[in-house]
């Protein structure tokens, strides 16, 4: 499938495939009430619909004739029409695709009744899936991740662990209910007051899951790598000699304007307190 010159291919995908989903779903989307049991049981039955490729047999632009006339006209596999399968594919293929925040601008333009509806089906039939996906990748490869211990939580959310300097930074990655169209909620706040100002700020893992079609592992591989080049690329404090200090954790911060290195203020204040004079620590010049 190749995007079209205006660059709408996951808009016009969604638009399309939406209005000729199976009955069972369609009628699913439009139910204001909590999913019950028959509900759920509708998912479950059209669930492969959204992750397998659609026989084929199937031509949409051709006159239907034969096995095509029984997919697309009557009934195929499991009571659902050909075009019925192909619009649930086509639904997966917008929203897990490249094309995932292009669909996300689309659902935000619809009416109030059409955009509950689109984010119920969402909700109910897309987003586990994909969150599925990301946590079996994630499982299987978080092995590669250097110094860092993964973890998959009983909420769906998972999480990531990094031993620095004798410190642990922590990020943590919470898909929405409706995820894609719901950014992700990405979270290092312990970084972030350790290692500020913008190494440690998560907006751009948002960013880069929500609106770049980024896996989570590639997510915790970035962060990984971008912690260890932040501290990495920090020179020793001269009093302590860590580069996180040991009891609050953050980075050398007060710098010398003679000789240009960076302590620890906590080290620094210590140091001036035993010397009885605010000095550097290295060129003796006076703060």
């Amino acid at each position: 499938m190749v995007c079209d010159r205006e660059g709408k291919f996951a808009e016009r995908l969604m638009a399309a495939s939406v209005r000729l989903l199976p009955g069972p779903l369609a009628a699913l989307a439009h139910d204001a009430a909590p999913p019950g049991p028959a509900a759920l049981a509708a998912v479950a039955r059209h669930k492969r619909l959204f992750l397998d490729t659609p026989d084929p047999g199937l031509r949409v632009n051709t006159t239907c004739a034969g096995r095509a006339a029984e997919l697309c006209c009557g009934r195929g596999v499991g009571g659902v029409s050909g075009v019925s399968a192909l619009a649930c594919r086509g639904v997966w293929c917008a929203l897990g695709g490249a094309g995932a925040a292009e669909a996300r601008g689309w659902w935000g333009a619809l009416g109030a009744r059409e955009a509950r509806a689109v984010r119920r089906l969402v909700t109910l039939c897309v987003a586990p899936l994909l969150r599925d996906r990301h946590l079996a990748e994630l499982r299987a490869r978080a092995h590669t991740l250097p110094d860092a211990e993964v973890a998959v939580l009983s909420d769906g959310s998972a999480r990531c662990r990094l031993q620095l300097d004798e410190r642990t930074l922590e990020l943590s990655v919470q898909f929405a209910e409706a995820h894609p169209l719901v950014p992700p909620r990405v979270c290092s706040a312990a970084a972030a007051a350790l290692l500020r100002p913008a190494a440690a700020d998560a907006h751009w893992l948002t960013v880069y899951l929500a609106y770049q079609n980024g896996s989570l592992y590639n997510t915790f591989k970035m962060w990984v790598r971008a912690m260890n080049g932040r501290i990495e690329s920090t020179r020793q404090c001269c009093v302590c000699y860590y580069r996180l200090h040991p009891t609050t954790g953050r980075l050398p911060t007060a710098l010398c304007p003679q000789c240009r290195n960076k302590f620890h203020s906590v080290c620094l204040r210590k140091w001036f307190k035993t010397h009885g004079a605010p000095t550097c620590p290295l060129c003796r010049s006076e703060f």
